[in-house]
């Protein structure tokens, strides 16, 4: 089993940051050998919801969430 992610006690997390925030990025990186350019962090799932259906859906394409 992996161990999970360590995050600073003084680490503030709020809304603010449209790709998170920078140092949570960077710790996601390490944990997974990328680079924090290709971390987006999202506060609940609406944001996340938001990005794929704007990268992924075209003009006429129809959405169906339940």
């Amino acid at each position: 089993m992996k161990e999970g992610i360590k995050i600073d006690e003084d680490l503030v997390l709020c809304y603010g940051d449209h790709s998170g925030k920078l140092k949570l990025q960077e710790v996601i990186a390490e944990k997974f050998n990328a680079s924090a350019d290709d971390v987006i962090v999202t506060v609940e799932a609406c944001m996340a919801l938001f990005i794929a259906y704007s990268v992924l859906l075209e003009a006429g394409d129809h959405l169906i969430v339940m």
